[in-house]
């Protein structure tokens, strides 16, 4: 007899913990449809809102926000079935929502992102029960790195004299930051142009770059110019640059004799063969250059300097080379005509005996 009372009491607990488990389950997951908005939380089937009786805290201080909460009880079951509400923002204007909490007796479920509310769906068992925001204080954001023209943006510092860095630590209260910015440094390139070579520079923004002069054998440096043609004259420098050097070729006198007697004077371009002077005039076509002795030398020495240099005249055989050497395009159109009349002729002979 005792065994069997033992075995009924025992499936009444079971049975008694079943109904309550089964119960809050039921609950428990019918909450999540409440409400489809923050303005339009309701009560949902089976549940009714009563005036909330639960203390409703923040980990900052000591405020209630009791009033905040909406307290939702189910009607027609043994068990005392609450859902809580509040809106999942902070209470506070200095603080920023985290989340929120339940502490104290009482099966819960937490419900999350109803809409603007979050809350607790819980099987009351007595004792207290209280409920918390968790809140974050509230940072001050920082503005996009400012711009200057012609320096970059190096950080933000607590003092103007620029000693103490800003490390990214949360700004909370009325701060003062100061903007440090440092030049830019750009790239002077410098192209010769067939000059002595010249390294590049770096020059902080809104200088001048100190300009060298280069070295360029039978030439005059005229300056540095930009790419677009424009003269380099102690402009401030504002961008990667290129330098370009200009350059004047230089021209000498070359005295031709005759004998004693002058017989040509010519300004000539640094680097110009006797071949090329001589052939462009038309009194030294027909000469040859001579060395100090009178000797016949050749034409391939480029002038480099003023210079006095003996001619003489040629010979006839010569001549007609000289002549051939710088007329070519005479010959091959002779040879041209030749072959033309020889053609015509072959061609004239075979239409007359054709017609024979």
């Amino acid at each position: 007899m005792e065994n069997n009372k033992t075995n009924r009491k025992a499936n009444v607990f079971v049975m008694a913990f079943l109904t309550a488990v089964m119960t809050a389950a039921v609950v428990l997951s019918g909450v999540g449809v409440i409400g489809a908005s923050a303005e339009s939380l309701s009560a949902p089937d089976g549940y009714v809102e009563i005036p909330n009786t639960f203390a409703i805290g923040n980990n900052v201080n000591n405020v209630s926000h009791k009033d905040l909460g909406r307290l939702f009880m189910k009607t027609g079951v043994p068990e005392t079935i609450y859902c809580l509400f509040v809106p999942n923002k902070s209470p506070l204007s200095d603080y920023e929502y985290e989340s929120f909490a339940m502490a104290g007796g009482g099966q819960s479920s937490f419900i999350t992102d109803i809409e603007g509310y979050v809350g607790y769906s819980f099987v009351y068992s007595g004792g207290t029960v209280s409920f918390t925001y968790n809140l974050v204080r509230k940072t001050v954001p920082l503005p996009e790195d400012p711009v200057k023209e012609g320096h970059h943006f190096v950080g933000w510092y607590y003092d103007a004299a620029f000693t103490r860095p800003y490390d990214g630590e949360p700004i909370y209260s009325d701060t003062s930051l100061y903007a440090k910015f440092e030049k830019n440094v750009y790239t002077v390139t410098f192209n010769s142009y067939g000059g002595t070579a010249v390294g590049e520079q770096r020059v902080a923004w809104n200088t001048a770059v100190s300009v060298p002069t280069p070295v360029r054998e039978g030439y005059t440096f005229l300056g540095w110019y930009y790419e677009n043609g424009t003269k380099y004259e102690g402009q401030a420098i504002t961008a990667d640059t290129t330098l370009i050097a200009e350059w004047a070729i230089q021209t000498f006198s070359v005295t031709f004799y005759l004998g004693d007697t002058v017989f040509e004077t010519l300004t000539v371009e640094y680097g110009t063969s006797f071949q090329d002077v001589m052939a462009a005039n038309e009194r030294l076509f027909f000469m040859n250059l001579l060395n100090e002795e009178g000797v016949k030398i050749s034409k391939s020495a480029k002038v480099t300097c003023d210079v006095s240099v003996p001619v003489g005249n040629m010979t006839n055989e010569e001549k007609v080379a000289a002549w051939i050497g710088n007329n070519l395009w005479a010959l091959y159109l002779a040879g041209g005509l030749v072959l033309a009349g020889v053609a015509a002729t072959v061609i004239a002979s075979v239409v007359a005996h054709k017609r024979k």
